[in-house]
């Protein structure tokens, strides 16, 4: 059940993996260079250019400054009957964001993307040891290298959504499972291993749900890399307790408020809305029967607000949250079954498309970097006023302390601007050709002999696994394309890293 080639490999021999001849470059030497890069253009990012924020940044400020406040969050966390209302915000960005502020004592954003650039840099330097256990040290340093000078992750890290911590910490806790392989009788490094793992998945749950697509992929790589059943089940079990544990606290609320043991209840809505985006679940009748009319007309853009009313209207019928949330993942199914196959089909492709190739898909809605980084830089929703208009959709007022250190976050367009500019032209990777080169990376992971499978689950599953769920829930978004990057460009490195490595294990 295990690979042995990860659990027997000497010191002398991962010294050497990957290593071509003549080569006498002091690694530690590159990885010093590689860390000072990540430190410098960090650094000139946090506090030279202003924090990019979504529009749903504003929710998790918005809890983040209930709780601060000490009070209970607000409402679109617990019953507020929007898209992205109760039973569909989970908190745990909210908590981590508040933490941060606890530990500064006072509310702060800069310090909010220091630290998840302090969790993101942990994250590849976990998949940079996998890199090198699977493909040698000129992998791993190779791997370290692209992530690190990457300005779409860089973007994520700045970007105040916690989009971007779901991928350090999958891959430290694929690392806890691959860096620290049990015996058999080793039941409590076992249990060790398995609650730290589950606390980790726990805390991408509560962070973005998201991530529960990841779990499966977690269990198999313990699975394969365990060395026998035993030590697997124990693992399995103290797993499972501690995401259960780490979960606990929103489970036990969405009881109290709403009558179930679940994280959330949102696939209904999820489903709804993507075959609205998609016009599979036609919006022209539903704008003139619901008397939407506002600048969006039939675009994709009415897709927020029918999917509101719809909510809205089932709940005024006396449907729960979560019942309403059922019966909007019914409506949706039979728009999928009223149309040929070949049509869903299509419409299902374009959506996809969409997600990589901007203009393609129903309607242009994705920015990427590269062909215009001032979009990001002009950051439109950072203004007062999206802050005020939230305020209405959160049924939350904010306090003064938000608006404060927005003011004080903000920075006019300068000289780190301009490097951000630069870097983005420069080393940006994304879209139809990042897509391309990952699937064309895909088949040369087969050149890792030895643990390939392994290799696979770490970094290359995780980007099939979100596709397959965005098929169906859906809607061309940037932050979720870059989400996929650090995944893509790993396989990209290591598939490439491989096929020119004089020794593959």
């Amino acid at each position: 059940m295990t690979d042995p080639s990860l659990r027997t490999a000497t010191t002398a021999e991962t010294a050497d993996r990957g290593r071509p001849a003549g080569f006498s470059f002091d690694a530690s030497i590159a990885t010093a260079v590689i860390l000072g890069i990540f430190i410098a253009t960090r650094a000139a990012l946090h506090f030279g250019v202003t924090p990019f924020v979504d529009g749903d940044s504003y929710k998790y400020l918005g809890g983040a400054d209930a709780l601060w406040a000490g009070n209970e969050l607000p409402p679109l966390f617990r019953d507020l009957a929007t898209t992205g209302g109760g039973l569909h915000a989970v908190p745990g960005y909210a908590w981590f964001i508040e933490a941060i502020w606890t530990i500064c004592r006072r509310v702060t954003l800069p310090e909010i993307l220091i630290a998840q650039s302090m969790v993101s840099l942990a994250g590849m330097l976990a998949a940079a040891d996998v890199a090198r256990r699977c493909a040698g040290r000129g992998a791993a340093l190779a791997l370290l290298a692209i992530l690190v000078t990457a300005p779409t992750i860089a973007w994520l890290e700045h970007l105040v959504m916690p989009d971007l911590l779901a991928v350090p910490l999958y891959w430290i806790a694929g690392w806890l499972v691959v860096a620290a392989p049990f015996s058999s009788g080793s039941g409590m490094r076992a249990s060790a291993n398995g609650a730290a793992c589950g606390l980790l998945m726990a805390a991408e749950i509560l962070l973005r749900t998201a991530s529960q697509i990841f779990v499966p992929l977690l269990l198999v790589l313990a699975f394969v890399t365990r060395t026998d059943r035993r030590s697997f089940a124990v693992w399995l079990a103290a797993c499972g307790v501690a995401m259960l544990a780490g979960l606990s606290p929103w489970l036990v609320h969405n009881h109290r408020e709403h009558g179930i043991w679940r994280v959330s209840a949102s696939t209904g809505r999820n489903l709804y809305f993507s075959a609205l985006w998609s016009d599979t679940l036609e919006r022209a009748p539903l704008v003139e029967r619901y008397g939407i009319h506002d600048q969006h007309g039939t675009s994709v853009g009415s897709s927020f607000a029918i999917s509101n009313e719809t909510l809205r209207r089932l709940m005024a019928g006396g449907l729960s949250i979560a019942d309403a949330d059922a019966a909007m993942g019914k409506l949706a199914l039979e728009a999928y079954r009223a149309k040929p196959p070949a049509t869903v089909l299509a419409e299902r492709f374009a959506l996809m498309r969409g997600l990589f190739e901007p203009g393609s898909g129903p309607e242009e809605w994705l920015e990427p970097l590269r062909p215009d980084a001032g979009t990001a830089l002009r950051n439109r929703f950072y203004a007062d006023g999206w802050r005020t208009w939230t305020e209405g959709r959160l049924d939350y007022t904010f306090s003064d302390l938000v608006g404060e250190a927005q003011n004080r976050a903000k920075h006019p367009d300068n000289a780190a601007s301009a490097l951000f500019s630069w870097w983005v032209r420069l080393l940006a990777l994304e879209g139809l050709p990042l897509l391309a080169l990952y699937l064309v990376a895909l088949p040369m992971l087969a050149g890792i002999r030895a643990s390939k499978l392994c290799a696979f689950l770490f970094f290359a599953a995780p980007p099939l696994a979100f596709l397959a769920v965005f098929a169906v829930l859906g809607a061309p978004l940037y932050r979720y394309q870059a989400g996929l990057h650090p995944f893509m460009l790993a396989t990209i490195v290591l598939a490439v890293s491989t096929a020119f490595s004089r020794r593959a294990i």
